[in-house]
């Protein structure tokens, strides 16, 4: 289901105010799902990562004319998809590197309970 939502999208929009909250996880989802990130400045970190990506665009965070520049120039020249290169930009892991990582901690926790 939650790939359709992100099908159904032009782009995604995370705001947060600095050192409120945890990133919720839909940055990532973003790049997994192949969608543009619109992004507050929120975070310097994330801010830096994404700064010369052709998929994301920064706003300043309360700042509403700047959400409103991203947002029109959205609507006038759609933004790039995330390519193949997307999660090395936020350190995340490929979707192989992933799922290698989930089996083995799988095979893990099944070994620890066979073990008991």
């Amino acid at each position: 289901m939650l790939r359709l939502v992100y099908a159904a999208v032009d782009a995604a929009l995370v705001t947060r105010h600095p050192g409120v909250g945890k990133e919720s996880g839909l940055v990532m989802d973003t790049v997994r799902y192949g969608v543009p990130l619109i992004v507050s400045d929120h975070d310097p970190d994330l801010t830096a990562r994404l700064r010369d990506q052709p998929w994301a665009r920064i706003f300043t965070t309360g700042d509403p004319a700047s959400l409103t520049k991203v947002l029109e120039g959205l609507v006038r020249r759609p933004f790039d998809l995330p390519g193949p290169g997307a999660p090395k930009a936020l350190d995340m892991r490929s979707a192989a590197e992933q799922a290698d990582f989930l089996t083995r901690t799988a095979l893990a926790l099944h070994g620890k309970e066979a073990g008991c």
